[in-house]
């Protein structure tokens, strides 16, 4: 199977490639019945995660789950410029999903069957071997449980090197639903497992943001590492 970047973001090199941000969902949105957008020549316009206005245009503002991150960036004391191309900082994340597939909706899917399908783990570990990033996000928690499972657990760790860190969902108080925060530490990436931020019904930002001690210190140590400026 021939493999190739699949990513929603400009690739800038010594930032996000390598050793940058990894912002990981599931697979692509929209409908794939749709006239597929020529990627290759977006990817040529350089933009960044939090300002894809350049590369597509208005509408990139509206869409729910880069809002939403973008907002929990903010929320964990490490805001993402939303002009130009930002700073050294906003250059170091890159989009991409587990799965080259694209749906409107993971609803009435069986997840863990989509992302352990042998190609779909193919396209993960690819990306993660060629971007080498410091640090994974998965938005979308499912991911991290996968992860886990021997088939992708043994070829991701010849990459990220040996777990350092088992993997811990440390459980903070809330009015609302206690959704799994995932954090899993190898040699070479950390690992940071949330929900979904547009799939997840009754995600609180308040209780996204009481995680800033440890996903804010995790951002920070990696700045410093990279001499990132804010």
């Amino acid at each position: 199977m021939s493999l190739k970047l699949n990513t929603a973001t400009s690739i800038f090199k010594g930032f996000n490639n390598p050793s940058g941000i990894f912002l990981c969902g599931y697979e692509w949105g929209g409908d794939p019945s749709n006239e597929a957008p020529d990627q290759d020549k977006l990817n040529n316009i350089p933009h960044t995660f939090s300002n894809k206005v350049p590369a597509y245009g208005d509408i990139a503002r509206t869409w729910p789950y880069d809002k939403r991150i973008i907002k929990w960036f903010g929320l964990w004391g490490h805001p993402l410029s939303t002009q130009e191309l930002g700073g050294d900082f906003e250059k170091t994340l890159i989009q991409t999903n587990w799965c080259d597939t694209q749906a409107i909706n993971m609803e009435h899917v069986d997840v863990a069957k989509k992302l352990l399908d042998p190609p779909q783990i193919d396209n993960f570990i690819f990306h993660v071997k060629t971007l080498q990033p410091k640090i994974i996000f998965f938005f979308g928690i499912r991911q991290i449980d996968c992860l886990q499972r021997s088939q992708v657990f043994s070829r991701f760790e010849e990459i990220a090197g040996k777990c350092q860190k088992k993997l811990e969902f440390p459980k903070k108080p809330t009015n609302g639903i206690r959704f799994r925060v995932g954090f899993q530490k190898f040699e070479n990436i950390q690992v940071i497992a949330l929900p979904h931020p547009s799939g997840s019904r009754g995600v609180q930002d308040l209780y996204i943001a009481s995680f800033k001690d440890e996903i804010g210190k995790i951002l920070s140590d990696f700045k410093t590492s990279r001499n990132l400026n804010d």
